[in-house]
C-alpha cells in the first residue's frame, strides 16, 4: 500500500485494445497460440520463459507488432527497461496507432524519471484512444512528478469523467489536494473512495493524514487504526510520513506502530 492507489498494468490485459488497429495483421493459429502461451506465462510471473514464445512469433513474422510489443512487456516485467523500450519502438514503427505500445513506452520512461519524454508518448496514446482512462491516469501521475499539480488534477478529472468509479483517480486526486492544502476537497475524494469501497486502506490512511494536518488528533488516530487493520503496511508509511507529525509523539500513535 502507498498513499497513492495503484492499478494493474496494461500488460495484464486490462486495456481496451479495440482501437489498436491490428485487424490488418494476419496471424496463423500457430502465432496466436504462441502469443497466448507467452501472455499466460507473463501473468504467472514467468516472463523469462515467455520471451522464448514471443521470439518465435517475431521469427515467424517480424512485421507483426504484437510479437514485439509482447516481448517488450515481458522485458518490462523483468526490469529490463531499456530493452523493453527498444521493443516498444519496433512495435510502434510497425504500427504507429498501437496505443498500448505508446502507453507502455511512456510508463517505462516515467519509471526512468524521463518525465517529459514520457508525457509525449502518453499523449500519443491519448490521441489514438482518448476514452481509455489508463493513459490519462499515467499522465496525471507523471505531471505530479514534474510538480505540475493542477495539471495533474485536470487529468485525474478526465479519468473520473471516463470512469466515475475509478478509485485510483479519486484517491490520487485527494493526495494531490493534500499537497495543495485543499483539505476538505481532499476529504471529499477519499469519502468517494470509501463509498465505492468501504474497506479501502488507502482512503482511511489518507483521511487520517488530513485529520492530522487539521489537528483533529483523535479522529486521525482512529482512522489510522482502521487503516492498519485493513492493511498492516500502513505502519511502514506512518514511520516517515510528515503529514502525521502532529500526532507522532502521542502514546496511541506509538502503540499503533508497535502493535502486532
Amino acid at each position: 500500500m502507498s498513499k497513492e492507489e495503484g492499478e494493474k498494468d496494461l500488460e495484464k490485459n486490462k486495456v481496451d485494445r479495440s482501437r489498436d488497429d491490428n485487424s490488418l495483421v494476419f496471424r496463423s493459429d500457430q502465432v496466436v497460440s504462441l502469443l497466448e502461451k507467452g501472455i499466460e506465462l507473463v501473468q504467472l510471473g514467468k516472463a523469462e520463459e515467455a520471451i522464448t514464445y514471443f521470439d518465435q512469433v517475431i521469427e515467424i513474422n517480424p512485421e507483426d507488432p504484437s510479437g514485439w510489443y509482447s516481448k517488450g512487456s515481458a522485458l518490462f516485467n523483468l526490469g529490463k527497461l531499456e530493452k523493453a523500450i527498444s521493443c516498444y519502438d519496433k512495435a510502434i514503427e510497425l504500427n504507429p496507432k498501437l496505443s498500448i505500445a505508446w502507453y507502455m513506452k511512456g510508463s517505462v520512461l516515467s519509471q526512468l524519471n524521463k518525465f517529459e519524454e514520457a508525457i509525449s508518448c502518453i499523449d500519443k496514446a491519448i490521441e489514438i484512444d482518448p476514452k481509455n482512462h489508463f493513459p490519462w491516469l499515467l499522465k496525471a501521475r507523471t505531471l505530479v512528478e514534474l510538480g505540475k499539480l493542477n495539471d495533474g488534477i485536470s487529468c485525474y478529472d478526465k479519468v473520473i469523467e471516463i470512469d466515475q468509479r475509478n478509485q485510483a483517480a479519486w484517491n490520487d486526486k485527494g493526495v494531490v489536494l493534500i499537497k495543495l492544502k485543499e483539505y476538505e476537497e481532499a476529504n471529499n475524494c477519499f469519502n468517494t473512495v470509501l463509498e465505492l469501497n468501504p474497506n479501502s486502506a488507502f482512503a482511511n490512511y489518507n483521511k487520517a493524514c488530513v485529520s492530522s494536518l487539521q489537528n483533529k488528533k483523535d479522529e486521525a488516530l482512529k482512522l489510522l487504526e482502521i487503516a492498519i487493520k485493513l492493511d498492516p503496511y500502513a505502519k511502514v508509511l506512518m514511520e516517515t510520513d510528515s503529514d502525521l507529525d502532529n500526532i507522532r509523539e502521542s502514546k496511541k500513535f506509538q502503540e499503533l506502530l508497535k502493535d502486532e
